[in-house]
């Protein structure tokens, strides 16, 4: 193999791990040594199921023999997000890169295999987060909505009394008493405007409003 070629593969934060036909493991650079916890000398030379659950070993055999069988080779020049074994036999999930070339006829795969735990740790804690901020505003919603129900119902009904106690005011020529209906009747037709509001902004309502 070229020096610089070497080098790269050596210096890749990212494992770098080749298989014969047969699917046992020809070379396997450092960061392969880091990721899966193999010394390069008790792997070398074993199967790739030593790397894959047993659930997929069945797959696995089967690319195999269509690759020699047909020469078809479906996930080559793909990535794809597989689960992986570390050297103590727990579970781990990678991102897998895969690649095929000959030498003197006899077809190998190169595979460029990064770890990517933290990711998926991420995106579960961002997930877990989202999840909490639709169910804090789902109970948001919630109680604006009981409260402006409950608001709303006796504030319709002191501004429909109100209103008539204005015009038995008026009609009775109590100018005093029609002054302070006419307060409370203005009171209670902006603190309702401003229920409103609240309920018109609130996405629960928009998004039922929408639908």
């Amino acid at each position: 193999m070229d020096q610089s070629l070497e080098a790269v593969i050596a210096s890749s934060p990212d494992a770098i791990v080749t298989s014969d036909a047969r699917g046992c493991i020809v070379t396997w650079n450092p960061a392969a040594e880091r990721i899966f916890g193999f010394a390069s000398q008790d792997i070398l030379g074993q199967p790739l199921t030593r790397l894959i659950p047993e659930r997929f070993h069945a797959a696995h055999d089967a690319g195999l023999a269509r690759v020699a069988a047909t020469g078809e080779t479906r996930v080559i020049g793909t990535t794809a997000e597989l689960a992986a074994l570390c050297a103590d036999g727990s579970e781990f999930p990678i991102e897998l890169s895969l690649a095929t070339w000959t030498v003197k006829g006899k077809v190998h795969f190169s595979g460029i295999i990064r770890d990517i735990s933290e990711r998926k740790r991420a995106e579960k804690a961002i997930g877990v987060a989202r999840e909490a901020a639709e169910s804090a505003n789902r109970a948001k919603s919630l109680f604006l909505a009981n409260m402006s129900h409950e608001l709303r119902t006796p504030m319709n009904a002191i501004i429909g009394y109100s209103e008539m106690l204005l015009e038995d005011a008026q009609d009775e020529g109590n100018e005093a008493v029609a002054g302070d209906l006419r307060k409370i009747h203005g009171a209670g037709t902006h603190l309702l405007s401003l229920i409103n509001d609240v309920r018109q902004d609130d996405p629960l309502h928009r998004e039922l409003r929408d639908q």
